[in-house]
């Protein structure tokens, strides 16, 4: 199980993570597709607890998979728990999601540099994203909540500034649906 909390990006953590990284690594380009049920307020099927999303790997032949997350917040930032769907092609996802009873609401693309770090023993992948509208982030990815304290930490990221929601609840917010 992974933890996960997100900060704002800026040059002083980039410079940061290029400095005390293990590795640096260009990801492949993803495409989300957020769904709720359709009929359904999406503030009654809030994706800060239940999302089903398609992710489209751009790069890939238009491969795809289709996934319902189910989100746990934790005393410090957030867990999901993936149930697949399916994997195939875009357009066939598609149309499983709507048979499935499931509605398109919003679609963002992400560009992702991965660092990945060792504190003190503690294995930690921090994202640098740009989600689209959305903004641009640091995802911290760890094995651990104090994985997830010491990355924090080395990025001098302030209470105020950690951000334990979702991409899709990002997106639900800047499009002003929740």
């Amino acid at each position: 199980m992974d933890y996960s909390i997100r900060v704002p990006a800026n040059e002083e953590r980039i410079s940061i993570l290029k400095t005390k990284a293990l590795d640096e690594e260009m990801l492949t380009k993803i495409k989300d597709y957020v769904f709720k049920p359709k009929g359904v307020k999406l503030s009654d099927f809030h994706p800060n607890d239940v999302c089903v999303r398609l992710r489209e790997f751009l790069e890939g032949g238009n491969l795809a998979s289709l996934a319902k997350i189910t989100t746990t917040h934790t005393e410090a930032g957030y867990t999901d728990e993936k149930e697949k769907l399916g994997e195939g092609k875009v357009d066939e996802l598609l149309a499983k999601a709507e048979e499935l009873g499931y509605e398109k609401w919003g679609e963002f693309a992400t560009v992702s540099v991965q660092y990945s770090l060792d504190l003190e023993g503690e294995k930690v992948q921090v994202l640098s994203q740009e989600l689209g509208v959305v903004g641009t982030f640091l995802k911290i990815e760890a094995e651990t909540q104090e994985g997830l304290k010491k990355t924090l930490e080395l990025l001098e990221a302030g209470e105020g500034e950690r951000i334990e929601k979702n991409a899709a609840v990002l997106l639900g917010e800047k499009l002003g649906l929740i």
